[in-house]
């Protein structure tokens, strides 16, 4: 028989709390703490542990939370995190992934043995992330398969020497150039929609959507739709949020 996890529940709501404690009852994730906020704990007593994992529900202010579990990482290196979101936020999962948590799931799409497989995964190294944003990463790479080779013009690596230096007002020169249909595509690739779901959503065509995300790509500077997101996402002080970002709720 595996050896028993020390595992710590620290979500606001005693409700997530108890079905995530009767989720690990009777497994190898022996529950040692329960608690509201991370700072209601003094983890120095768990220092000794070598396998310890800490579920995280976020609430109300993931900002906070988040960097309660950067500053448990750099002071517990050993210490496993994984998340569990109450949807899927792009921005989010970047502050996820800039926390140094393990792991990140949905609420409203877990299942128990998606969170008894995560815990064990993140056990042995492993990073989990929601399927969301793996749809989100397969429809930018279905999209450079299936680019025409004419389309080259377009693709100016994200990551070249001269991306790097785009200054503050190049990037909001850059927005400032979309249209409010380009804005609101926009605003959808960053969930991951496909251009099939984004004409269905606009009732537009799809050869229309598409024309939209090559002049998107271009006025931003991005190769992909993938990039296209990310960037949005990573520029939120520019766009305000990828919600907003035609100035109205896009979603």
């Amino acid at each position: 028989m595996k050896e028993h996890v020390p595992t710590i529940i620290v979500d606001p709501s005693p409700l997530f709390r108890a079905g995530i404690a009767h989720i690990l009852a009777k497994t190898r994730f022996n529950i040692i703490a329960q608690c509201s906020e991370l700072t209601d704990l003094d983890f120095s007593k768990f220092a000794n542990h070598a396998d310890c994992v800490v579920v995280v529900g976020l609430g109300r202010d993931p900002a906070a939370q988040l960097a309660q579990v950067f500053s448990l990482k750099e002071q517990h290196k050993h210490i496993r995190v994984l998340i569990i979101g109450e949807r899927f936020q792009p921005e989010d999962l970047l502050a996820v992934i800039r926390s140094s948590a393990d792991g990140y799931l949905l609420k409203h799409d877990v299942t128990v043995d998606a969170i008894l497989k995560g815990l064990d995964l993140i056990l042995l190294g492993e990073a989990i992330l929601p399927r969301c944003f793996m749809q989100l990463i397969r429809n930018g790479v279905r999209a450079q398969v299936e680019a025409p080779a004419d389309d080259t013009e377009l693709r100016h690596p994200i990551h070249s020497p001269d991306a790097a230096r785009l200054s503050e007002a190049g990037d909001l020169d850059g927005f400032r150039q979309l249209s409010t249909r380009e804005r609101l595509i926009l605003a959808h690739l960053t969930r991951g929609a496909s251009n099939k779901h984004i004409a269905r959503e606009l009732q537009i065509a799809e050869a229309t959507i598409k024309v939209h995300v090559k002049a998107i790509l271009r006025k931003i500077r991005v190769s992909n739709r993938t990039q296209a997101a990310m960037w949005a996402i990573s520029h939120s002080h520019i766009t305000g949020g990828p919600n907003r970002i035609n100035g109205t709720e896009a979603l």
